[in-house]
């Protein structure tokens, strides 16, 4: 079971999803009031209520969190290239060690 929280003004929910998962709220806000909050500990609704959590203008929350979603994207994107880059090394590795490609003695030698 858990409880939902909602807020009373106009925030934007993906500023504060961020936020929430971030070192900064993990590290600065959460510890004073729980210890080890990533091993799976829970945090009472007194003590959470007890944070001072900062409320940035609307518009700025927007911004801030439309700029951390297309870093998020770009960084996933990054990974899935380098997934495919291993991919292929692998591939290449493969074909190299069991003699299925073979190189070039000149090559070797600009190597050497």
């Amino acid at each position: 079971m858990f409880t939902v929280l909602r807020p009373k003004m106009e925030i934007s929910i993906d500023f504060y999803r961020l936020f929430f998962k971030s070192y900064l709220f993990i590290e600065k806000y959460l510890s004073l009031a729980v210890i080890g909050i990533r091993d799976g500990k829970q945090i009472s609704i007194p003590d959470f209520m007890s944070i001072k959590i900062p409320v940035p203008p609307l518009q700025e929350q927007q911004q801030a969190a439309e700029v951390l979603n297309a870093a998020q994207y770009e960084m996933d994107l990054l990974k899935q290239l380098l997934e495919k880059y291993k991919t292929q090394k692998r591939g290449l590795m493969q074909k190299l060690l069991t003699g299925e490609w073979r190189v070039k003695s000149e090559v070797v030698k600009q190597y050497e």
